[in-house]
Protein backbone atom coordinates (compact mmCIF):
# COMPACT_ATOMS: atom_id res chain seq x y z
CA UNK A 1 0.00 0.00 0.00
CA UNK A 2 2.39 2.43 0.67
CA UNK A 3 3.74 2.52 -2.62
CA UNK A 4 0.50 3.52 -4.04
CA UNK A 5 0.52 6.63 -2.12
CA UNK A 6 4.34 7.38 -2.64
CA UNK A 7 2.78 7.16 -6.57
CA UNK A 8 -0.45 9.60 -4.98
CA UNK A 9 2.02 11.61 -3.84
CA UNK A 10 4.71 12.19 -6.41
CA UNK A 11 1.69 12.47 -9.15
CA UNK A 12 0.38 15.69 -7.60
CA UNK A 13 3.92 17.35 -7.57
CA UNK A 14 5.05 19.85 -10.65
CA UNK A 15 7.32 17.43 -12.74
CA UNK A 16 10.40 18.44 -12.47
CA UNK A 17 12.86 19.22 -15.45
CA UNK A 18 16.62 18.55 -15.38
CA UNK A 19 19.29 19.11 -18.17
CA UNK A 20 22.25 17.74 -18.86
CA UNK A 21 24.83 20.49 -18.95
CA UNK A 22 28.64 18.95 -19.55
CA UNK A 23 28.50 15.25 -21.21
CA UNK A 24 26.23 13.96 -23.71
CA UNK A 25 23.74 11.19 -23.15
CA UNK A 26 24.85 7.92 -25.11
CA UNK A 27 23.56 6.97 -28.24
CA UNK A 28 20.71 4.06 -27.72
CA UNK A 29 20.93 1.78 -31.01
CA UNK A 30 17.42 0.97 -32.97
CA UNK A 31 15.84 -2.03 -31.11
CA UNK A 32 13.48 -3.81 -33.70
CA UNK A 33 12.00 -7.28 -34.52
CA UNK A 34 11.92 -9.21 -37.05
CA UNK A 35 10.88 -12.39 -38.78
CA UNK A 36 14.08 -14.26 -37.54
CA UNK A 37 13.38 -13.55 -34.20
CA UNK A 38 10.56 -16.00 -34.55
CA UNK A 39 12.48 -18.71 -35.32
CA UNK A 40 12.04 -21.97 -32.97
CA UNK A 41 8.34 -20.50 -31.80
CA UNK A 42 5.68 -22.81 -32.20
CA UNK A 43 1.94 -20.85 -32.39
CA UNK A 44 0.01 -21.07 -30.11
CA UNK A 45 1.28 -22.75 -27.09
CA UNK A 46 4.99 -22.02 -26.22
CA UNK A 47 6.98 -21.76 -23.08
CA UNK A 48 9.74 -19.53 -24.16
CA UNK A 49 11.18 -20.00 -20.30
CA UNK A 50 13.56 -22.51 -19.64
CA UNK A 51 13.53 -23.96 -16.16
CA UNK A 52 16.35 -25.77 -14.34
CA UNK A 53 16.12 -27.57 -11.08
CA UNK A 54 18.57 -26.39 -8.49
CA UNK A 55 19.50 -27.14 -5.00
CA UNK A 56 18.86 -24.01 -2.96
CA UNK A 57 17.13 -24.83 0.06
CA UNK A 58 20.02 -22.65 1.80
CA UNK A 59 20.14 -19.84 0.37
CA UNK A 60 15.99 -19.43 1.30
CA UNK A 61 15.38 -16.66 3.82
CA UNK A 62 12.03 -16.21 5.56
CA UNK A 63 9.66 -12.97 5.20
CA UNK A 64 6.52 -12.12 6.88
CA UNK A 65 5.37 -9.62 4.42
CA UNK A 66 1.92 -9.89 3.09
CA UNK A 67 1.43 -9.62 -0.88
CA UNK A 68 -1.54 -7.82 -1.90
CA UNK A 69 -3.31 -8.73 -5.29
CA UNK A 70 -5.37 -5.83 -7.60
CA UNK A 71 -8.88 -7.27 -5.67
CA UNK A 72 -7.42 -6.68 -1.92
CA UNK A 73 -6.56 -10.34 -1.24
CA UNK A 74 -3.37 -11.15 0.35
CA UNK A 75 -0.84 -14.23 0.99
CA UNK A 76 2.41 -14.83 3.20
CA UNK A 77 5.29 -15.70 0.41
CA UNK A 78 7.09 -18.72 1.81
CA UNK A 79 10.58 -18.04 1.26
CA UNK A 80 12.68 -14.77 -0.32
CA UNK A 81 15.93 -15.87 -2.48
CA UNK A 82 18.09 -14.02 -4.29
CA UNK A 83 18.87 -15.01 -8.06
CA UNK A 84 21.90 -14.07 -10.62
CA UNK A 85 19.65 -13.16 -14.02
CA UNK A 86 21.27 -13.83 -16.99
CA UNK A 87 19.97 -11.66 -19.90
CA UNK A 88 21.44 -11.55 -23.02
CA UNK A 89 24.17 -14.00 -24.84
CA UNK A 90 27.68 -13.18 -24.88
CA UNK A 91 29.13 -11.34 -26.07
CA UNK A 92 25.84 -9.00 -25.24
CA UNK A 93 24.82 -9.76 -22.05
CA UNK A 94 23.74 -8.63 -18.80
CA UNK A 95 24.10 -10.24 -14.92
CA UNK A 96 21.28 -8.88 -12.55
CA UNK A 97 21.32 -10.10 -8.62
CA UNK A 98 16.74 -10.11 -8.17
CA UNK A 99 15.34 -10.95 -5.13
CA UNK A 100 11.99 -13.56 -5.90
CA UNK A 101 9.18 -14.39 -3.41
CA UNK A 102 8.26 -17.74 -3.36
CA UNK A 103 4.48 -18.35 -2.92
CA UNK A 104 2.07 -21.14 -2.61
CA UNK A 105 -0.75 -20.53 -4.78
CA UNK A 106 -1.69 -21.37 -8.66
CA UNK A 107 -0.39 -18.30 -11.02
CA UNK A 108 -0.28 -18.30 -14.57
CA UNK A 109 3.50 -17.04 -14.15
CA UNK A 110 6.82 -19.16 -13.18
CA UNK A 111 8.57 -16.03 -12.14
CA UNK A 112 7.64 -11.95 -12.42
CA UNK A 113 10.62 -9.33 -12.98
CA UNK A 114 10.41 -6.05 -10.59
CA UNK A 115 9.94 -3.05 -13.32
CA UNK A 116 12.87 -1.01 -11.60
CA UNK A 117 15.32 -3.98 -12.93
CA UNK A 118 13.06 -3.62 -16.27
CA UNK A 119 13.55 0.06 -16.37
CA UNK A 120 17.12 0.16 -15.82
CA UNK A 121 17.58 -2.38 -18.73
CA UNK A 122 15.50 0.17 -20.73
CA UNK A 123 13.94 -2.69 -22.16
CA UNK A 124 11.62 -3.50 -25.28
CA UNK A 125 9.22 -6.15 -25.01
CA UNK A 126 7.37 -8.44 -28.31
CA UNK A 127 4.53 -10.70 -26.94
CA UNK A 128 4.51 -11.88 -30.38
CA UNK A 129 7.99 -13.10 -30.67
CA UNK A 130 8.02 -14.03 -27.02
CA UNK A 131 10.95 -12.24 -26.25
CA UNK A 132 13.11 -8.83 -24.70
CA UNK A 133 15.56 -6.82 -26.02
CA UNK A 134 17.46 -4.30 -24.45
CA UNK A 135 21.12 -1.94 -25.21
CA UNK A 136 24.12 -2.85 -23.38
CA UNK A 137 27.29 -1.09 -24.37
CA UNK A 138 25.73 0.16 -27.57
CA UNK A 139 24.70 -3.37 -28.82
CA UNK A 140 21.58 -4.68 -28.64
CA UNK A 141 20.76 -8.18 -26.35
Amino acid sequence: MNSRRNYVKAARKEPVESWQVHGHRPKIPLISFTEEDEAGIHYPHCDALRLRQMDMDHELTAIFEPLFGFTGDSLIPRRRITLAVDFGKLPCHLRKFMKFLIVDTRSAYHGVLERPVLKDLQEVTSIHHLAMKFSTLGEVA
